[in-house]
């Protein structure tokens, strides 16, 4: 089976964490011998460089579609991957499979709300309608009137269990980052953008620098448009110290530097799954995260983390507080409980279901 990848989300060199769920996809489909071929746009750093790889990625997505055969043209980000999928339709038949994200969907701003009318325009095209979670499977059907049998969940590309363990060992990687011993570290990874939570961290890390004092630390994996504002608000809560900032890591190196957190701090506003939230209880860390939809899919509060309200530093503050204070053989359960939780997402373990979706009809 021959398939085109278009997607303008993608890993590279330079950013090896941007878009890694689309390639982990992709990875799942030449596992079982088919024959993917890939239109993406990695990320640029300036207006321009942004302005010019869209052009070419979507002349290359076009060209691609309207003069190649492909069984299946395989969709992630519709609302700004699909136009040139969309316009070459027009011209010979597609086989169109579109897999949706949170703001394809789920509009938080003016821009959003323009493109998302491209994405009700490629989930009545295409064939099947992938979604992250059966959360969000239930709001895309909802929204654009779907029956239920066109919409498949898949879970982002799942979890990569040798990538995401707890079988580091955390002294070998706190040696590899550089981070003071000893000491407990409360992480968050996540775009330092609107809706991800990062001032809700911060304000959190306050509470618990003024409690524990240095004892405490805050690891943050992250970049986006409110790089600035993010380390200006690190300055105004005097978290300078307190604070240890990483812009991007391949996930490899993700993978190790989790094995640190002592808990994983997930303040997101909304999410069509958080899979990262699911990256941290499959390497065995206890997660407090907003108490929204989907996150109460996978967090069990007080088993294998706690939920937190929403926007809330005091919640979130008492939650991780909670778990930094526990007796060693209630967080050795906690984090028992956490890997279990994460079994079901492992790439081995969904990789069946979503090749049944590609090769059921075809």
């Amino acid at each position: 089976m021959k398939i085109l990848l278009v997607s303008n989300m993608y890993p590279s060199s330079k950013h090896p964490s941007y878009g890694t769920f689309v390639k982990n996809s992709k990875g799942i489909l030449e596992s079982k011998g088919m024959d993917v071929k890939v239109s993406v746009m990695t990320k640029k750093n300036s207006k321009w460089g942004k302005a010019a790889g869209y052009l070419w990625f979507y002349l290359a997505s076009f060209v691609k579609t309207l003069f190649r055969r492909y069984d299946i043209v395989y969709v992630h980000y519709p609302s700004l991957s699909a136009p040139p999928v969309i316009a070459a339709s027009w011209f010979r038949s597609v086989h169109l499979y579109v897999n949706t994200h949170g703001s394809d969907v789920l509009a938080k701003n003016k821009k959003q709300r323009l493109v998302n009318s491209i994405t009700s325009i490629a989930v009545k095209k295409a064939e099947k309608v992938l979604c992250p979670s059966s959360y969000f499977k239930k709001i895309v059907e909802q929204k654009y009137n779907l029956a239920p049998e066109k919409v498949a969940v898949f879970a982002s590309g799942g979890v990569n269990s040798k990538t995401f363990s707890p079988n580091y060992n955390r002294e070998d990687a706190i040696n590899e980052f550089n981070l003071s011993v000893p000491g407990e570290y409360v992480g968050f990874i996540g775009r330092l953008e609107p809706g991800k939570g990062w001032n809700t961290y911060l304000e959190t890390m306050r509470k618990l620098t003024d409690r524990y004092g240095p004892r405490v630390k805050g690891i943050v994996i992250g970049d986006g448009s409110q790089r600035n504002l993010f380390h200006e608000r690190v300055s105004e809560l005097n978290l300078c110290s307190s604070i240890i900032h990483f812009e991007a890591l391949s996930p490899e190196k993700l993978g190790r530097l989790m094995s640190c957190f002592d808990v994983f701090c997930f303040p997101t506003e909304s999410e069509s799954l958080g899979l990262v939230g699911i990256e941290a209880l499959a390497s065995g860390v206890p997660v407090v995260g907003s108490d929204i939809s989907v996150l109460r899919s996978y967090i069990v509060h007080g088993k294998n983390g706690f939920l937190a309200e929403k926007n809330n530093p005091d919640s979130f503050y008492k939650s991780i507080i909670a778990i930094l204070d526990m007796e060693e053989y209630e967080y050795e359960s906690m984090k028992t409980e956490a890997v279990k939780t994460a079994e079901p997402f492992y790439q081995e373990h969904i990789e069946k279901d979503f090749i049944n979706i590609f090769t059921r009809n075809n």
